[in-house]
């Protein structure tokens, strides 16, 4: 499929990714209110599932506990008991369905007794915890939700006994409903720091990648969009690089070096820029009359921070 093709298949994309997307939502959204203990969400890197987690949570009011990378069983262990009433996300963990204890430890933590089957929704799960011959226990009343690149497979039975307690779904959205992701993505603008990308620039980034990702056949990947494409993109407007931001893209899928196609920016010295960037918040100033109006004005010209334009106008980097 060419270029063309592939955007005029974005629209139906992204209606069938939002359908697809919401089911993913709704599980989310399930754990957090307590319907059920826990959700296991699996994919390739880079489809945007701890995005989707992290948004839906945020938009259910809740700021869960985040973990990613290695963490031990003990650690687990007091996570749980530090956070007993809180969402619990663990992401790119997947060592820890190594680890018999800790296998031992989730389950408890996602197990209801039979007893308790028709109770109410908010019943706690004690997980136990036992070493030098002492025995911990906590009440959890919280989710858990796992994030991983790994899909889990019934080759024993406490995988098999996690997979009975908690929905385990691959997320894996195509390239078409990725780059519809990635243009919603867009349309927010982007900040790194102090410096801003305007939609369109953003829209600009998407685009290119989307185009070089089908070129040499990359599966799109939101991580290379956001946090490799977009952050050249600001280098590059900084005049902080003599690559062009669009060879440096290339670059990050490619994976190697690659002969530049694009001409390098104009260099402009750090004495000429302060001195430059000095007289717009000078002239800013004098004829734009209040504050907030001041700091727009600032904001579209360069994408600086409002600490800056005052930097700027007492003549200071």
């Amino acid at each position: 499929m060419d270029v063309a093709a592939f955007l005029d298949s974005l629209p139906e994309a992204r209606d069938s990714f939002r359908l697809r997307n919401q089911a993913v939502s709704d599980l989310v959204r399930g754990v957090a209110r307590h319907y059920y203990p826990g959700l296991y969400l699996c994919g390739r890197p880079g489809t945007g599932k701890t995005f989707t987690v992290l948004r839906t949570l945020e938009a259910c009011g809740l700021t869960p506990v985040y973990h990613r990378g290695h963490i031990t069983s003990l650690g687990l262990f007091q996570m749980i008991d530090e956070n007993s009433e809180s969402v619990i996300v663990l992401d790119d963990v997947a060592a820890i369905f190594g680890m018999p204890i800790a296998l031992q430890i989730l389950l408890a933590a996602l197990g209801r007794a039979p007893e308790d089957a028709a109770g109410p929704l908010r019943n706690p799960r004690i997980v136990c915890y036992k070493r030098q011959g002492m025995e911990q226990r906590v009440p959890f009343d919280g989710g858990l939700i796992v994030i991983s690149n790994v899909e889990l497979h019934d080759d024993n039975s406490l995988l098999a006994a996690f997979k009975s307690r908690a929905d385990a779904v691959n997320y894996d959205p195509t390239d078409a409903q990725l780059a519809s992701l990635m243009l919603d993505i867009a349309e927010k603008g982007y900040r790194l720091g102090e410096w801003t990308l305007s939609p369109e620039e953003c829209r600009e980034v998407a685009l290119f990648l989307i185009e070089e990702s089908l070129r040499i056949k990359h599966r799109l990947d939101l991580r290379i969009f956001i946090d490799k494409s977009l952050p050249k993109r600001v280098q590059h407007g900084n005049g902080d690089c003599d690559t062009h931001w669009k060879d440096l893209v290339r670059m990050s899928l490619e994976e190697r070096l690659v002969e530049p196609h694009h001409p390098p920016p104009r260099v402009e010295g750090r004495v000429a820029r302060l001195a430059r960037e000095t007289a717009l918040a000078l002239d800013i100033l004098a004829r734009v009359p209040d504050r907030a109006g001041q700091v727009a004005e600032w904001r579209r010209l360069t994408g600086q921070s409002e600490r800056t334009l005052y930097r700027r106008r007492n003549g200071t980097p």
